[in-house]
């Protein structure tokens, strides 16, 4: 090595390596630099000035002598244009974009979903994007209402089986709902939804009041529509179906009676 050039190594002193860097006496022959904390062993640097810059921390941007190093090995200055530069060249890739819009949605507040503009409650998403598991960890007043499931409601039931017992009245224990009409808007097979009439039941008559109650029809002959309908008691039920059906069989009996009568 030449009498002009300075070795560093890390007992140099900074003043020494500033002082160095300063006056331009590094050495071409200088090509390897170890850090003062040893974790960049054997690194070759293309230009020794960066190498004298580095130790001496100072930015190793040419014409830049006695700024601080700051990131990048650079002054402040320098290392902001870097950053610039950088981020221009990421975000014209189509995952910077979406980085961009995540850290833009998290600064806000917003859901980091993309194209979601509601607020964030926790996760940084919004309840409508996050997991059942999620939903699950926050309070009851953030928590998603859960759909209600007509299906398995009793009035939902009560609909559904008063229907399959008029459409099977030819059997005896269905004997009393023959003829009897059903409404049109609740009947599937007439393009109508039992679902719909589980609400208006709900809306009209109330939720079933027990497991004690029964729907019953008022009117046998207008049939099972609205405002012919009413929660009663199911003791009260079971006796008007009883007279109902004593009432229907009387009735046949009358029938089959005059039949007779008139072949003899």
């Amino acid at each position: 090595m030449s009498s002009a050039s300075i070795e560093i190594t890390p007992s140099t002193s900074l003043s020494a390596a500033q002082e160095s860097f300063r006056n331009g006496t590094s050495s071409d022959d200088l090509q390897e630099f170890k850090d003062n904390d040893g974790r960049r062993k054997n690194r070759v640097l293309k230009d020794p000035r960066d190498a004298t810059a580095v130790a001496a921390g100072l930015c190793t941007e040419h014409g830049c002598k006695a700024a601080p190093m700051v990131g990048y090995r650079k002054c402040q200055k320098h290392h902001e244009q870097k950053r610039q530069r950088d981020s221009s060249r990421y975000l014209a890739k189509p995952h910077g974009l979406k980085r961009a819009a995540y850290r833009e949605a998290v600064i806000q507040g917003r859901c980091v979903k993309p194209g979601c503009l509601l607020a964030a409650v926790k996760f940084k998403k919004c309840v409508a994007h996050m997991t059942t598991h999620q939903q699950n960890s926050i309070g009851p007043k953030v928590r998603k209402k859960k759909k209600e499931i007509w299906s398995s409601t009793p009035e939902y039931s009560t609909i559904t089986t008063h229907l399959q017992s008029i459409k099977t009245a030819y059997k005896a224990k269905n004997a009393t709902y023959a003829k009897m009409p059903f409404f049109a808007s609740w009947d599937p097979q007439q393009g109508g939804r039992p679902i719909a009439g589980a609400q208006w039941i709900v809306e009209n008559l109330g939720h079933k009041p027990s497991k004690d109650h029964e729907l019953h029809i008022i009117d046998r002959h207008l049939g099972f529509v609205p405002e012919n309908l009413a929660w009663v008691p199911r003791e009260d039920h079971k006796r008007e179906e009883l007279l109902t059906k004593l009432l229907i069989e009387n009735q046949q009996l009358k029938t089959r009676i005059a039949e007779l009568e008139g072949k003899s």
